[in-house]
């Protein structure tokens, strides 16, 4: 019964959670501009090369998100059941609802928050800092992992939180720092798992991504080449959320039921 509810709720939240996640990006980035029009005293038009003055006004990024297809729509729900598939198989033996609570909690955030970062290159915070305390009182009260404990969950989400911000201005320094979305997205992730399977879990999806950069830019020669029409891979505003919603639960996969948390933690 926990197994099939947990699969129809990621078939439910495939579907319709990344497109919840970028109606709240396109939200966010209205009132953002907004607000900068009126601290400016700008025009509608003057801002950031949107058109604002209007709540329905159509803009560049509107009108490729509603090409949102069936495709598109058909590979959340594939990804969201194979990361439910790989929760199941990770289970303990005695799985009951509380269980059910929290692995319904961190993929229906992660596939949220994919959504939005994907399509729009944004982690909202109205998504993600309630996400973060959610993670954080649910180890008060139950485990979220085996090892995990209400002072191990706050100390990773302050850590890691700290160390990517580091990271950030480094990367700064000699290129594009990363966005303070993806900073409280891994606060979130090490609040969910601890420190060091929380590395893990970025370790892999910035091997993900950089396989999948490398096959896009192929492609995409490949389609220049043959005269056939491909769309070039984005240079900037790099999606962290997709690559890190696969890496975690195949890490967290390999942790609980491969027994390599017990190497990692003694």
């Amino acid at each position: 019964m926990i197994a099939w509810t947990l699969l129809i709720a990621a078939v439910a939240g495939g579907a319709c959670l990344p497109r919840f996640g970028v109606a709240i990006a396109d939200l966010a980035n209205r009132h953002m501009i907004e607000d900068a029009r009126d601290v400016l005293g700008l025009d509608p038009g003057d801002v950031a090369g949107h058109e604002v003055g209007a709540p329905h006004e159509v803009t560049l990024d509107r009108v490729r998100g509603e090409s949102w297809g069936l495709a598109q729509t058909v590979s959340w729900v594939a990804i969201s059941l194979m990361a439910a598939l790989l929760l199941v198989g990770a289970a303990p033996p005695h799985a009951g609802w509380v269980w059910l609570a929290g692995a319904i909690l961190v993929l229906f955030v992660l596939l949220t928050l994919s959504g939005s970062d994907a399509a729009r290159r944004m982690i909202p915070d109205a998504v993600m800092m309630p996400a973060i305390v959610a993670a954080v009182m649910y180890n008060a009260w139950f485990h979220s992992e085996p090892w995990m404990t209400y002072r191990i969950s706050l100390a990773a989400c302050v850590g890691t939180y700290a160390l990517m911000e580091v990271m950030s201005i480094i990367g700064g320094l000699f290129g594009e720092p990363a966005g303070g979305g993806d900073s409280k997205l891994m606060a979130f992730v090490a609040a969910w798992v601890g420190f060091l399977p929380a590395m893990l879990m970025i370790g892999l999806a910035i091997a993900i991504a950089l396989v999948h950069v490398k096959l896009r830019r192929a492609l995409y020669r490949s389609g220049r080449q043959s005269g056939l029409s491909a769309r070039p891979p984005q240079a900037s505003g790099f999606p962290v959320a997709p690559y890190l919603f696969v890496s975690f639960f195949v890490i967290h996969y390999m942790l609980t039921v491969g027994g390599a948390h017990a190497a990692i933690f003694q």
